[in-house]
C-alpha cells in the first residue's frame, strides 16, 4: 500500500492522541470551506459506524476492539478510497445544487423579469423627463411663438396690402407671382 502523503493513524481508545486526524486527511488544507472534504469525512464516519453496528449485531452486542476498528478504518486511509469518497461527496453536492437550482428557478425568473421591467420603467421615466425638461419646453415655446408670430405678420401684411377682401388678396398674390 503506497500513500501520496502519509495518512494519519486512526486513533481513539486504542491510540495515544487526544483525537484522530482522519478529518485533516479528508479535508484539504484544513479549510472549513472544503465542503467536499467535509462530506467525504462524513461518508467515512458513516461507513465506520455502519461497520461497528454490523459487528455488534453479529457478535451479540459486543463492541469491537480498538485494534479491530483500526484494522477496518485503516482501509479508508488510502488515496484511492479518499478520492472515491471525495468523488461521492462531490456528486452529493452536485445533486443538491441541481435540486436547489430547480426549486428556486421560478423565483429567479420572476426576479429577473421584475428587474427587467423596473429597468424599462426607469428608462421610460428618464426619457419622459428628458423630453419635458424646462429648457426643452422653453425652446419649443419660443419656436412655436416665433412661427405663430410670423403667420400673423404675413396675414396682417396681406390684409394691409390688399384690404379686407380675401378673394381679392388671393388674386393679387396670384397676379404678382405671374409677373
Amino acid at each position: 500500500m503506497t500513500f501520496a502523503a502519509e495518512p494519519p493513524a486512526e486513533t481513539g481508545s486504542a491510540g495515544n492522541e487526544e483525537y484522530n486526524r482522519v478529518l485533516e486527511y479528508y479535508v484539504e488544507d484544513g479549510s472549513d470551506l472544503d465542503l467536499v472534504g467535509l462530506i467525504a469525512y462524513g461518508l467515512y464516519k458513516r461507513q465506520k459506524r455502519d461497520w461497528i453496528v454490523k459487528f455488534r449485531a453479529e457478535h451479540a452486542g459486543r463492541k469491537p476492539s480498538g485494534e479491530a476498528v483500526l484494522a477496518v478504518t485503516s482501509n479508508y486511509l488510502t488515496e484511492d478510497v479518499k478520492n472515491t469518497l471525495r468523488n461521492r461527496a462531490s456528486d452529493i453536492l452536485s445533486g443538491y445544487a441541481d435540486t436547489y437550482v430547480q426549486a428556486i428557478e421560478p423565483q429567479i425568473r420572476i426576479e429577473a423579469l421584475n428587474a427587467e421591467m423596473l429597468r424599462q420603467a426607469q428608462a421610460i421615466e428618464n426619457s419622459i423627463k428628458n423630453q419635458s425638461s424646462f429648457w426643452t419646453q422653453l425652446g419649443v415655446g419660443l419656436v412655436s411663438a416665433a412661427a405663430w408670430s410670423m403667420i400673423v405678420f404675413v396675414l396682417a401684411l396681406v390684409v394691409a396690402l390688399f384690404g379686407s377682401d380675401i378673394l381679392g388678396a388671393v388674386q393679387g398674390v396670384s397676379s404678382f407671382l405671374k409677373s
